[in-house]
């Protein structure tokens, strides 16, 4: 709703330190938790998603292939078994 509705730039930390006080998250664990050390980390976490072409969740790695998405289950058994041989 910040961002959709009301307009707001999520990425301004003041911002989202406001906006904790709509939820359940306290303001000071929120302030602890978005430090640039964990802002570094995450961005670390997203690169390397980004590199290894993840576009989407679940995500899981049999063997040389990879899934990205939702798969049902007849397309991830032919992929195990692809692999198994």
């Amino acid at each position: 709703q910040s961002y959709f509705v009301d307009g707001l730039d999520i990425g301004d930390k003041n911002i989202l330190s406001n906006i904790t006080e709509e939820t359940s998250i306290k303001k000071e664990t929120f302030e602890k938790f978005i430090t640039q050390e964990n802002i570094n980390k995450i961005n670390q976490k997203v690169k390397f998603a980004k590199d290894k072409q993840v576009f989407g969740v679940p995500y899981f790695e049999i063997g040389k292939d990879f899934v990205s998405g939702a798969q049902n289950s007849i397309e991830l058994e032919k992929i195990i078994k692809t692999n198994l041989n």
